[in-house]
């Protein structure tokens, strides 16, 4: 059986093996070229049953795949078309043929680098030879063989063409291919030498640093600049896979394709994003998420190529069968806000200007005749008629919409806006036509922030102005993207809040996250919550029954008892909701009260650990008495390694109702000593978890649950480890695990 394996790096990233999976079909590449006349994906495959023979697909339509066959092992095969001439690269090898006739395959007599990539410039293709870069015409002709250094990854833009090699990527300028700028990434990473680059049609560099979960964007108004993109490729505890020769970033038009080929180890999953470069002089925000699709299984790799047609997103990776084309993914709905029809070049209501190589406003053709109807007007009438024509104009001179100053709202905070705190800032409406103008301020309705303006009702004369004053208070942690209305009745001006709190952590289901926040009866872990400004992460959402000049009282509590120990896990960013108070953690985990009753070994194991959490509470002064199982974090399988850990021993108690707080309720008396309470919580929690018919386990719990003076957290310890390592002894006869 073929395995497909990347070759290892020296920074030990772990190599893609399709062969862990079950799954019998691997998608290995993806193409389709946005700017040929003829419109058909490209799709390289092959089957771990037939290791030395590999497929490319030429898919016209859902009922039109036309498939050429190579007897060649597959090793990285790429495919590309130029027209209707598609072009295949395999160990060296280049192969050619037409799309219509996929039986005629010829093989060219030029050998090219094992490890080259291959990319269309226009009419030609581009590939490596002899560690230098070849330029070929469409029949497979040679057309330039030049000295530029090639590299792993190639890309053409608009009239910019790219090569990265390591973490150095070159600029140069097409057709003459002279050089015009160089960069190096400034993030190194373990896997920064394999991540790929993409030019995208406006000469935007894109580059992938996975294992910091970031794109490094580059723009050609000045690529000395540089802007981020935040992807989760991995999570925290995610294995680093090797991105070489992968397939991961793809454009089309304005959209970018991301592939997580190595998200939660090896599922994978495919994101999209609008980058609003061409249209940044009308938006404030530069990358918009379109959504994420085809999650995948553990070692399916999903992303690990991946391409969009303008109907279909193209995910590569590992299938159980390819009958029914699994790997196209229908986005035509989610693409009609950013596409006309399959052209995203530009957005919506947008059309290219080839001469600026940017995007405008479409003016509707009926204005454009009746403006050129007036003007033929305007130049044969009379005086007369023209002076009827102007003061026609200017009775409708209140359509001219107001103008404002400063024409965004940032209250003087930007990115440190305070939370429950008035903030004021004033806006100047000026009137520019010829009559009176009524104004009316439009504040929008939100649960994130309160508005109000003074006056919100105005007249302003013929060319004068007035000042309105706009104050907000903010009531929970957020970047809000509500904006101000300055309306007319004819005309209106929007007029975007430019800021954010200091903890930007805003769930994106708003409306979801409300009604479980209020449905929330205890406290209880919030397991798979997506952030607007983070990657995924977990977070325990406390339904907060204070005032909200207790909330702040209640942060501060919760950082003064952060207590760091590979026993212990912290928050590391706490958020405010209008009601509820977000503990964001930087890794999923799941509770213990998840695991399967009958894995015993490690659920004793996860005690064990969570008795270490508790000393090591008890050394700083806090006693965990409140112990419940949502408390008690599962993050490893490995018994040799730590597999639990405490959360939410921090919380303020002292301010929530005994509703927040059932665990401590629920127990039958109070310990002697106070300093104790935290044993006999664990012993609740531990007869709980496992069933009182086994006499040892039942004897302990009692044990904790009578909290005497002399009881101690570490004999308890003891006591579950001498259990431990006898059971796992006599089920598998394995070397102990403590010692």
């Amino acid at each position: 059986m073929l395995i497909f394996i990347l070759f290892t790096p020296l920074f030990a990233l772990n190599p893609v093996n399709f062969s862990k999976s079950n799954k019998s079909h691997v998608i290995l590449d993806t193409y389709f070229n946005e700017l040929s006349d003829y419109r058909y994906s490209l799709i390289t495959r092959y089957e771990k049953a037939r290791p030395n023979q590999f497929f490319v697909d030429a898919k016209v339509s859902n009922s039109t795949i036309l498939t050429a066959s190579f007897f060649d092992s597959p090793q990285h095969p790429k495919s590309v078309n130029i027209n209707e001439n598609v072009i295949v690269i395999n160990q060296g090898k280049i192969y050619h043929y037409k799309y219509s006739s996929p039986s005629n395959i010829t093989i060219m007599t030029t050998r090219i680098d094992l490890a080259s990539p291959i990319e269309v410039i226009g009419e030609q293709f581009v590939v490596c030879v002899g560690g230098a870069i070849s330029i070929f015409q469409s029949n497979g002709q040679l057309e330039n063989k030049t000295d530029i250094e090639c590299g792993e990854y190639l890309s053409h833009g608009h009239d910019i063409f790219a090569i990265k090699k390591g973490i150095k990527t070159r600029l140069y300028k097409i057709p003459q291919l002279n050089i015009i700028y160089s960069y190096s990434i400034n993030n190194k990473s373990p896997t920064a030498y394999h991540d790929p680059m993409v030019l995208n049609i406006f000469d935007v560099a894109y580059t992938a640093i996975t294992s910091n979960n970031v794109i490094e964007v580059r723009s050609p108004n000045d690529y000395k600049s540089v802007e981020y993109l935040n992807i989760p490729f991995y999570h925290p505890n995610d294995v680093l896979f090797n991105s070489s020769q992968t397939n991961i970033l793809q454009t089309y038009g304005s959209i970018i394709v991301i592939g997580l080929f190595g998200h939660d180890n090896g599922s994978g999953a495919v994101e999209m994003y609008y980058d609003n470069y061409a249209v940044l002089h009308k938006h404030h925000i530069r990358f918009t998420k379109i959504g994420r699709i085809a999650n995948g299984e553990h070692y399916d790799f999903k992303g690990y190529t991946n391409t969009l047609d303008g109907e279909e997103v193209l995910v590569g990776g590992m299938y159980s069968n390819i009958i029914n084309h699994p790997y196209g993914i229908d986005v035509r709905g989610s693409l009609k806000k950013y596409c006309n029809q399959n052209d995203c070049t530009c957005p919506n209501g947008y059309y290219l200007n080839e001469d600026t190589w940017k995007c405008y406003i479409v003016i509707d053709i009926g204005s454009i005749i009746i403006i050129q109807l007036i003007s033929v007007l305007i130049f044969i009438t009379s005086m007369i008629l023209l002076v009827i024509i102007y003061r026609g104009w200017a009775l409708a001179s209140p359509a001219i919409p107001p103008l404002i100053t400063p024409s965004w709202l940032t209250f003087g905070f930007n990115e440190e806006a305070p939370v429950h705190t008035q903030i004021e800032e004033t806006l100047t409406i000026t009137n520019a036509s010829d009559t009176l103008m009524e104004c009316k301020v439009e504040l929008p309705i939100s649960y994130r922030i309160s508005y109000c303006a003074k006056p919100q009702y105005i007249e302003i004369k013929p060319h004068a102005s007035q000042k309105v004053r706009i104050c907000i208070t903010i009531e929970c942690s957020c970047q809000p993207n509500e904006g101000i209305v300055i309306s007319t009745g004819e005309s209106a001006v929007r007029i975007p809040l430019v800021i954010k709190t200091v903890d930007d952590y805003v769930i994106d289901s708003e409306i979801l996250t409300e009604q479980r926040i209020r449905c929330q009866s205890c406290i209880g872990v919030f397991r798979d919550c997506i952030f607007k400004s983070q990657n995924k992460e977990s977070g325990v959402v406390l339904a907060l029954p204070l005032e909200p000049a207790l909330h702040e009282s209640s942060i501060n509590h919760i950082k003064s008892l952060i207590v760091e120990s590979q026993y212990l896990c912290s928050p590391h960013k706490i958020a405010l909701s209008p009601n509820a108070l977000i503990l964001v953690y930087n890794t999923f985990y799941s509770t213990i009260n998840e695991l399967d009753q009958n894995n015993e070994l490690l659920i004793i194991k996860v005690c064990c650990d969570v008795i270490e959490g508790l000393v090591e509470l008890k050394k700083k002064g806090i006693v965990f008495k409140q112990l419940c199982q949502h408390n008690i974090i599962v993050v490893s399988t490995d018994l040799k390694q730590v597999c639990g850990k405490l959360i939410g021993w921090e919380l303020p108690y002292h301010l929530f109702p005994p509703s927040l707080h059932p665990c401590y309720q629920s127990y039958s008396k109070e310990c002697k000593d106070e300093g104790n309470e935290d044993i006999k919580a664990f012993g609740n929690v531990l007869s709980q978890l496992l069933d009182k018919s086994n006499e040892r386990i039942h004897k302990i719990c009692e044990e904790c649950i009578e909290c005497t003076d002399t009881i101690k957290l570490e004999n308890i310890k003891d006591k579950l480890v001498l259990y431990l390592n006898q059971v796992q002894q006599t089920r598998t006869n394995q070397n102990i695990i403590y010692s």
